[in-house]
């Protein structure tokens, strides 16, 4: 109890360093298409705060993929996905369920920063809605541009770069979707058509209007929604292509991914969101909170091997009570279900990739959310040590 206050104090101190926007944008927000079906639970919900964290979980998963990628920050991106990842992992999603609703500075903070985040997403999902309607496009050609995009983006950090372009064979596939059939321009002369701000990104709304433009040769040139797409599917199919004749001209798959591979740990990781941007203002904390996380995950994973081990079959702990009716071991050797089922979501999450991107993310740039990091870190710590107390 005094450790659950002393986190509270600290969370009224720390949470100045969040600013919550002044206004709101002066365009009309179309709201993003929320998907009905429960994300977690299958009991009815027993407080409001289930309630509040469902109907929130489910709209982190009704996010659309075109909507994501058109957001501002990396960062963010790959925290939504990560939440994704979260909600269709039955164990992570319990225990999210339970430190929601038992521990108020992970609820309170974890209120202020969806509501944060969701709004950037709406102003995404409006400039999405926008150019689809100034263009002509449909969601169809929306998921096939994305497929491409993501294709050409190697090191998934939501920009093309001239290596990238190069590497897929962009220049070679263009021209087959090309109104001329011939595309007269090097990889730089692209880049710089295809950003439009000028900012050395070409970010994925970037490429989608460039692309139309090439495709048309003039936005709102007569070309329907149903061609767009078909244009975008072509491109697709060629960039196969040239990536397939690729390969057997001698470089294997194994090669081909392990040069993904080498371009995504090539890429800087992208920055934290800092002062300027629309919602949310993130202040940096001292020390390496990123070190502290990997010791976490490596902990977990050692309370795993001690509590589940591979001899005890599926690792739920039902059947670590023992045949002989003696005393319980494992899992099954913690009394409070709910902390039990905490612990069993943190050892399914600390081995989850798209999970453990997101905890990172929500570890180093939050505090608040470290803080109760650490609190709930500490408890499963002292639950490992003494499991029937």
């Amino acid at each position: 109890g005094d450790l659950t206050m002393r986190l509270g104090l600290a969370f009224l101190v720390t949470a100045s360093a969040f600013q919550l926007p002044t206004t709101r944008p002066s365009h009309s927000v179309r709201r993003v298409h929320v998907r009905t079906e429960a994300a977690v639970g299958t009991e009815p919900p027993t407080t409001k705060y289930v309630v509040d964290f469902r109907n929130m979980l489910g709209r982190v998963v009704g996010y659309p993929d075109s909507v994501l990628e058109s957001l501002d920050q990396p960062r963010f991106r790959d925290l939504l996905r990560g939440v994704q990842v979260a909600a269709v992992t039955p164990e992570v999603a319990a225990a999210f369920e339970i430190l929601y609703e038992d521990y108020i500075p992970i609820r309170t903070a974890g209120k202020f920063i969806f509501e944060s985040i969701d709004k950037q997403v709406q102003c995404a999902a409006d400039r999405v809605a926008e150019l689809c309607q100034s263009c002509d496009i449909d969601e169809e050609c929306l998921v096939a541009s994305l497929e491409v995009f993501q294709a050409l983006d190697l090191n998934g950090d939501g920009s093309l770069s001239a290596s990238e372009v190069e590497e897929c064979c962009l220049l070679q596939s263009l021209p087959a979707v090309m109104p001329g059939g011939s595309l007269e321009m090097g990889t730089q002369d692209l880049l710089e058509k295809l950003d439009k701000d000028a900012d050395g990104r070409v970010t994925y709304l970037e490429f989608l209007e460039g692309s139309l433009a090439l495709f048309g040769g003039e936005l709102g040139g007569g070309q329907k929604a149903a061609e767009y797409a078909s244009s975008f599917m072509a491109l697709r199919d060629s960039l196969r292509r040239q990536q397939q004749e690729q390969q057997e001209q001698g470089e294997g798959g194994q090669q081909q991914e392990q040069r993904r591979r080498q371009a995504a740990l090539a890429a800087p990781p992208p920055p934290p969101p800092q002062g300027g941007m629309r919602g949310l203002t993130l202040r940096r904390s001292k020390g390496d909170p990123g070190a502290r996380f990997d010791k976490m995950l490596r902990d977990f994973a050692v309370w795993e091997k001690q509590l589940m081990p591979p001899t005890a079959g599926s690792g739920t702990g039902d059947d670590e009570s023992g045949a002989s009716g003696g005393e319980a071991s494992g899992l099954a050797s913690i009394r409070n279900p709910r902390l039990r089922t905490v612990l069993e979501g943190c050892f399914v999450g600390a081995r989850t990739p798209g999970v453990i991107s997101a905890l990172r993310i929500v570890y180093e740039d939050y505090r608040p959310l470290r803080l109760g990091g650490d609190l709930i870190f500490n408890l499963m710590a002292a639950l490992i040590e003494k499991p029937k107390q």
